[in-house]
């Protein structure tokens, strides 16, 4: 798309802007716009603004609840605020593999409206606000803010180190209960997740260029969630058969520290603290090297490495973002 510049005044110029841009996101004469220079690029965001209504619709026919569940989510990331769902049998019964409460101790089945109910209650601002034979209809009915984004993302960063230090305790303790404790907030932290991104799909981040590594580290930080649950899992099995040693609980707590590092990094950037991580990981790789472990340990050891992997990603990311 291509505009002539204006002369407007002296020294001035100007362009129009593209119809379809002011129709979507409902501006008017009067109304302000933020303008981002990015060397040769000019990036004119309408703050504050989320385009119109974005409606589509899905035959979920031949689909089982896994797939479901993965169609909503990507619909619900993306931003679109109604969203009908169509199928040929409403008494059509699943198979249950992942509920909004996480991963299920049982088999059990549901209904097909059963089984969207439970899809939308992860769905921060959405209810179903209508239901037929053959169809139902999802809506989002909240309205989305970059406070609420910042909010969110740092409740995401602190339910993590919760996480962490819920699962440090569960294998220093060997509490059998740690399952269910971690898995709670895994699911609270999946929910934000959703929050953020389907926001960043609707706004944008407030500064422009950050909003793709702010989509992955929001990716990833969901991600070290999953394998902190992980570990909570292996602990309540393994808990009852064998003590676990120093040394896996050792790294677990500089995984911990890390992790809580890079949170303070993300917030207050820093060189000294980028060093520090650094040094700490370092530290790491030849404790891990220099030990042995049992089975059971090693089990834990595999997801505390790729948690520590995630952590070295984010730290990349964070840093071209500051630099």
């Amino acid at each position: 798309m291509r505009r002539k510049l204006i002369k407007q005044g002296i020294g001035a110029l100007t362009i129009t802007l593209p119809k379809e841009w002011i129709s979507q996101y409902n501006l008017e004469a009067g109304d302000e716009i933020e303008i981002e220079e990015n060397n040769k690029n000019l990036l004119l965001i309408a703050e504050g603004k989320s385009g119109t209504l974005t409606k589509t619709e899905i035959n979920i026919d031949g689909m089982d609840q896994f797939l479901i569940w993965r169609y909503l989510i990507s619909l619900y990331r993306l931003g679109y605020d109604e969203i009908t769902l169509t199928f040929s049998d409403i008494n059509k019964k699943y198979d249950i593999k992942l509920s909004s409460l996480g991963s299920l101790e049982r088999k059990i089945q549901m209904r097909i409206i059963e089984v969207i109910k439970d899809i939308v209650n992860r769905f921060i601002g959405f209810e179903i606000i209508d239901q037929g034979k053959y169809y139902c209809i999802l809506k989002n009915l909240s309205e989305n803010s970059e406070k609420e984004f910042d909010n969110t993302l740092r409740r995401i960063f602190l339910l993590l180190l919760s996480m962490a230090e819920e699962s440090l305790v569960g294998l220093n303790k060997k509490t059998k209960n740690i399952r269910n404790s971690v898995r709670d907030i895994d699911v609270n932290i999946d929910k934000l997740t959703d929050f953020c991104l389907r926001i960043l799909n609707k706004l944008g981040h407030k500064k422009i260029r950050k909003t793709n590594s702010i989509y992955a580290i929001i990716l990833l930080l969901e991600l070290i969630g999953d394998e902190f649950k992980r570990i909570a899992f292996h602990v309540s099995e393994f808990s009852e058969r064998k003590k676990f040693g120093h040394g896996i609980i050792s790294i677990h707590g500089q995984v911990n520290r890390v992790l809580d590092l890079l949170y303070k990094l993300f917030y207050k950037f820093s060189k000294e603290r980028i060093v520090e991580i650094y040094d700490l990981d370092e530290q790491m790789s030849k404790k891990i090297n220099s030990l042995n472990f049992n089975n059971e340990e090693k089990e834990i050891l595999h997801h505390l490495k790729k948690i520590k992997r995630h952590v070295t990603d984010l730290l990349q990311l964070i840093i071209e973002m500051e630099v």
